[in-house]
C-alpha cells in the first residue's frame, strides 16, 4: 500500500512542533545550568570563607542525657582557645596565652578600652547602638531580645550562655533567681518547656534553642529529632522545624554537640537558610576546630557569633572560676567575650557568686543579642572606612 505523502500544512505543523520541542529542551537545560551554577557559587563562597583553626583540636560534646549530671565532665583542657575578631571581622582562633599577638598595639599595652582600634564596640558604635536600640526593627531576634544595658564603651562586656537547659527543671528555678541577664539554651526535647522558659524570661534572661546535632562520637546521643548527616533533605527540614516550634520567645539557636554536622557546609547552609527566613541569629558553640558554621552564616547573611570559653569542662569550682577570669581577660582586650557553661550545681553556685561582684569590678553582663548587634554595627563602620 502506498503511504500518503504529508501535505504542506502538515509538514509545516510538524516542523513547528519540532522547533517548540527543541526550544523547551534548551530552556530546561538552561534552568538546570542556572541551578547548578547557583549551588556551585554558594558552595565556593562557604568553602572560601571557611574559618581556619589550626591552633586547636578541641572537640567537646556535653552530655545532657544524664539527668543528675553525675557523669564526670571531660578533664580540664588547659588553656582553651579564644576566637578573636580580626581587623576584617574575620574570626581567627588562637591560644589564650597568645592573645596579645593579634590585638592592636594600644590595647596589648593596656591602652584605654574606649579607644580600641578594632574588635569591639567603640564609642561611636555605642552611641549609634543607643539610638538604634530604640528603633522598631522587624527581625524576630530583635523582638525577643532582653532589655539591654545602655552601651558603655568603657566597660568590657561578657555573655554567659548556659547550655543543656530544660532537662533538670530545678535548674530553671535556680537560674531565675540569679541576677542576669544570662542567655539560656534550652534543649527542644525537654519536658514542660513553656513553663520553664516563661519563668526565666520573666526573670530577665534571654532564650535560644539548643539545637541537637550529630557528634563524631558514636557513643554520644544528641537526643530526639537531632539533625544528622545521613537524613534526607525532607526529614532534615522536618526535624529542624520540630525543634524550632517547641517553645517561643527565643532570639536564635546554638548547636548541641554537632562536632560532625558543623563541619558539613551544605548542612550548615540548610540551617542558616531556615534561620534567615525566620530572622534569627546563630551562636557557634565551636565543638569542632573545623566548624563551617560561621562561614555558612556569613554566606547566607545570618547574624552570628562564636563561643570563646567553655567554663566547666572541669566541674571543680576553682577551675570554673579560673575559666571565668579567662573570659574576663578576653573581654578586657577585645571588648567582649562569650563563655558557655552547663547547669551543674557547681557552675550555678560559682556564677551566682561571680555575678554579685561583676558590676563593681568594671564589667557588664549582656545578652547574646546585644553583642551580635554591636558586632554587626562595628562591621558596618569598618566597611564604610574602606
Amino acid at each position: 500500500m502506498n503511504k500518503r505523502k504529508p501535505d504542506r500544512a502538515e509538514a509545516d505543523n510538524s516542523g513547528k512542533s519540532d522547533a517548540i520541542g527543541s526550544l523547551m529542551n534548551v530552556l530546561k537545560l538552561g534552568y538546570g545550568l542556572i541551578v547548578i551554577i547557583v549551588i556551585c557559587v554558594l558552595a565556593y563562597v562557604v568553602l572560601r570563607t571557611e574559618t581556619s583553626l589550626p591552633k586547636t583540636d578541641i572537640e567537646y560534646d556535653g552530655d545532657p542525657s544524664d539527668y543528675s549530671y553525675a557523669r564526670n565532665a571531660p578533664q580540664d583542657l588547659g588553656d582553651l582557645t579564644a576566637i578573636i575578631s580580626g581587623d576584617k571581622i574575620d574570626d581567627v582562633n588562637i591560644e589564650l596565652k597568645d592573645i596579645d599577638t593579634v590585638l592592636p598595639k594600644s590595647v596589648a599595652e593596656g591602652g584605654n578600652i574606649s579607644n580600641r582600634e578594632v574588635g569591639t564596640a567603640n564609642a561611636r558604635v555605642a552611641a549609634k547602638s543607643a539610638s538604634i536600640v530604640k528603633a522598631i526593627i522587624p527581625e524576630t531576634w530583635r523582638k525577643n531580645e532582653k532589655l539591654w544595658a545602655a552601651p558603655d564603651a568603657k566597660k568590657p562586656s561578657l555573655v554567659i550562655v548556659i547550655d543543656d537547659m530544660g532537662i533538670v527543671e530545678r535548674a530553671s528555678e535556680i537560674v531565675a533567681d540569679i541576677k542576669g541577664p544570662f542567655t539560656l539554651a534550652y534543649l527542644p526535647y525537654a519536658n514542660h518547656l513553656d513553663r520553664q522558659v516563661e519563668a526565666v524570661s520573666n526573670a530577665g534572661h534571654e532564650l535560644i534553642v539548643h539545637m541537637p546535632m550529630e557528634p563524631k562520637d558514636d557513643a554520644a546521643d544528641p537526643g530526639d529529632n537531632a539533625l544528622l548527616a545521613n537524613l534526607s533533605p525532607e526529614e532534615f527540614s522536618r526535624r529542624l522545624d520540630w525543634n524550632m516550634k517547641r517553645f517561643k520567645g527565643y532570639v536564635g539557636i546554638n548547636n548541641h554537640m554537632g562536632s560532625l554536622l558543623t563541619e558539613r557546609a551544605g548542612d550548615m547552609v540548610h540551617i542558616m537558610t531556615k534561620l534567615k527566613a525566620n530572622n534569627l541569629l546563630f551562636l557557634d558553640s565551636v565543638t569542632s576546630s573545623k566548624t563551617t558554621a560561621a562561614s555558612a552564616a556569613k554566606a547566607v547573611g545570618v547574624p552570628y557569633a562564636s563561643r570563646d570559653i567553655f567554663l566547666d569542662n572541669n566541674k571543680n569550682k576553682d577551675a570554673i572560676m579560673t575559666q571565668l577570669l579567662k573570659a574576663e581577660a578576653i573581654a578586657k582586650r577585645r571588648g567582649y567575650a562569650i563563655a558557655i557553661g552547663h547547669p551543674y550545681n557547681e557552675t550555678l553556685e560559682v556564677l551566682r557568686e561571680w555575678r554579685s561582684t561583676l558590676d563593681q569590678r568594671g564589667f557588664q553582663l549582656v545578652p547574646l543579642s546585644q553583642i551580635i548587634f554591636q558586632r554587626s554595627e562595628e562591621a558596618k563602620l569598618l566597611t564604610s572606612k574602606r
